[in-house]
Order: structure tokens, then C-alpha cells, then sequence
């Protein structure tokens, strides 16, 4: 009887998430790349990038965060797989290999998942992890970390079914997300805070503020600027206390499918579209402006 032997012949090549920080110490700037089921970790020097760790994850990467808690001197790795296993790790520089702080599955027995990417990010304290992964509900993780200990997980409900795009405002006792959500009048920009304690939601700060019908990305700036950054197809604008501060539209925005959009500094950001371009943003306060810069 004839058999057959089926072989990954080739490692994944295509960059699916990408981040970078201080995660193998303080001093280094690291790239950290998910292809597919392959964690890339390499530092930058002053030849280039030169690979540090290549490791194999039993899953494909769906969420690549890096976050700093109170106190930290360098950056902890967040990795969720597509079936909604979650790692935290650190690097361990005597060994050279990476360690588990924590872990934990976050997968719900009901529930629809939500029709658009999964969404995963820290609060800018370390304090919580919220993951939008299925419809209608925040998934928020509580980051307490001891070595190897099991995450556990509690579900707020949304006001709506699903968000776009989120993102968390910085400057906030209380966490607090910002995010896009889509409604049958047009997409707004709405916030939320976090009760922990209570294992809900409440409207946050910001009143909802309608923003472009093909809005898809969000970035929250870290302060002084604060504040939260809409990118449509059309046009960016940036929003900050119950108002529309400045909104641009750019031919090139008009003529690029914008796809993704990292941060350089608090008013420096890189965003590349479907064709390989990449376009500088920058933010510029009125106070620059009068003094001429």
C-alpha cells in the first residue's frame, strides 16, 4: 500500500506581525517578527540586524505585542496563537533562551468569533491585557506575572459588536481604551474604561465622535500628546478632549490602500501601504508652529 510523507520543506518567510523595543536588554533594539508558526528575534548593531533566536511556536502567531511593567528596565513579549493561546515571555541573557512568565488559554466554549483580525494590546502601566476576540465582548487579562504562572481571564460586554480597531489612552488612572466601531449611521471613535474590580465596562471620557465611513486603523500617541490618531482611506485625523483637533487629506491617502502604521517617537509615524510605500506623519503642536518649526 503506497504512503505518503508530508514535510514543511521551507520556513515561513512572510512577516505577519512585527514589533520592536528593548526586549533582550536595556541597551538593545531588538526586531521580533511572527511568520506564521516562526518567532524571529534579532538586535539591531551597527552591521545590521543579526539574528539572535529562531524559535518555533506549536501554533500560527495572531497577536505580537511588546509592554514594559512599572519598575522593568527592559520589555516582556505577549504572543496569542489563532487558537487563543497566550504566553508571556521574557529573555533570559545568561542562557540565551527565552522564559515563560506566564500563560493561560483564552478560548470561551460560546460565542461568535469576531468577523475582523483579533485585537490584543497591554495598557500602557502593564497592568491588563484586553483581547476583542469574539463578538460583542473584552476580553481583559489581569497581568499579574510570577514564573510560569496560568493567566486567567474575565469578559466585559461592549456597547458594540465589534471593534475595528483599539487602541489604550495614555495618562489614565483607570485603563482605558480607545476604539473604532462600526454602526448602522457610520463608523465612530468611542472609549471605555476598565473596572477591574467590578469585571465591566463603563463609557469612558470621550464623547463618540463620528469619524470616515472606511476608518480602519487607530493609534493612540503615548503623552505629552495623548490624544488618539484615525486613518481612513480618505483622510487622518487626530482626536483629543471631546473634539476633532486636525484632519488632513493628503493625495497619496487618497491614492494608497494604507495597511499598516508603526511609531518612530510621540509625534513621528511610519505607515506603509498595499503597495510597498512608505509615508512619514508627522504632529505638529500649534505652539511649534507659531514658533515657526
Amino acid at each position: 500500500m503506497a504512503t505518503n510523507y508530508i514535510v514543511t520543506a521551507h520556513k515561513p518567510t512572510a512577516v505577519t506581525c512585527a514589533v520592536t523595543g528593548n526586549f533582550t536588554g536595556p541597551g538593545d533594539l531588538n526586531l521580533i517578527e511572527a511568520r506564521g508558526t516562526c518567532l524571529i528575534v534579532s538586535v539591531v548593531t551597527p552591521e545590521g540586524l543579526k539574528n539572535l533566536l529562531d524559535v518555533s511556536i506549536y501554533g500560527r502567531i495572531s497577536i505580537l505585542q511588546l509592554f514594559r511593567q512599572k519598575g522593568d528596565a527592559q520589555d516582556l513579549l505577549l504572543l496569542m496563537t489563532a487558537r487563543y493561546h497566550l504566553m508571556v515571555l521574557s529573555y533570559d541573557a545568561a542562557s540565551g533562551e527565552l522564559v515563560t512568565k506566564a500563560h493561560g488559554d483564552v478560548r470561551d466554549r460560546v460565542g461568535r468569533p469576531t468577523e475582523g483580525r483579533q485585537l490584543g494590546l497591554v495598557d500602557p502601566e502593564g497592568r491588563v491585557l484586553a483581547l476583542h476576540l469574539y463578538a460583542g465582548l473584552l476580553k481583559i487579562v489581569p497581568l499579574d506575572l510570577d514564573n510560569g504562572a496560568e493567566l486567567t481571564a474575565f469578559n466585559a460586554r461592549m456597547e458594540d459588536l465589534y471593534a475595528i480597531d483599539m487602541g489604550f489612552l495614555h495618562g489614565c488612572d483607570v485603563p482605558t481604551i480607545v476604539y473604532l466601531a462600526e454602526e448602522s449611521t457610520g463608523r465612530f471613535l468611542k472609549t471605555a474604561v476598565i473596572l477591574i474590580r467590578d469585571k465591566e465596562l463603563k463609557r469612558g471620557p470621550l464623547k463618540p465622535q463620528s469619524v470616515e465611513a472606511q476608518a480602519s486603523l487607530l493609534v493612540a500617541p503615548p503623552l505629552p500628546v495623548g490624544g488618539a490618531i484615525v486613518i481612513g482611506s480618505e483622510a487622518i485625523s487626530f482626536h483629543q478632549q471631546q473634539q476633532t483637533i486636525c484632519t488632513i487629506d493628503p493625495p497619496t491617502v487618497h491614492d494608497s490602500l494604507i495597511s499598516c502604521v508603526g511609531r518612530v517617537d510621540h509625534t513621528r509615524y511610519l505607515i506603509g501601504d498595499a503597495n510597498g510605500r512608505v509615508l512619514m506623519l508627522f504632529l505638529v503642536s500649534e505652539e511649534r508652529m507659531e514658533e515657526g518649526e
